[in-house]
């Protein structure tokens, strides 16, 4: 009788995430009502469930708003998002950089968190405010 060491293993297999790729853009006139788009790659092999959205400048969107249907894995996708009025402009900018996060769930269980691009922008439209009163120079664009 011979003596012998059969060696094994546990192979963990080990899934990598990548965070969501999320932009937003879009344009509109300031205290007006209107919609801007938000664009989402998803590269991971599940879909994203339940995906909430919060970007701190607009106060519809600040405390977490439900988008209406799963991020499908591998795939582009494009909602357009209603807002009651558009913002104003600070000063003599005429856009706003948004910032954020998408969040929601792997398959069911698994959470993912991801930051919106630093490269989004709303672009406003703005009647030019003289900050004078009787309103006298606060008609030009």
């Amino acid at each position: 009788m011979r003596e012998g060491v059969i060696g094994f293993s546990i192979l963990k297999t080990q899934v990598k995430r990548y965070p969501l790729d999320v932009k937003i853009y879009g344009q509109g006139k300031a205290e007006q009502p209107g919609s801007f788009t938000i664009e989402i790659y998803n590269p991971n092999t599940l879909p994203l469930n339940q995906p909430q959205l919060q970007i701190k400048e607009l106060k519809k969107y600040a405390d977490g708003y439900s988008l209406p249907a799963a991020i499908p894995s591998k795939k582009v996708i494009k909602l357009s998002l209603e807002l009651e009025y558009w913002p104003k402009a600070e000063g003599e900018c005429k856009s706003l950089s948004v910032t954020g996060i998408i969040k929601g769930f792997l398959g069911n269980d698994e959470a993912l968190e991801s930051p919106i691009s630093e490269d989004s922008v709303l672009e406003i439209e703005q009647i030019f405010s003289s900050g004078l009163s009787e309103g006298a120079l606060d008609d030009f664009l």
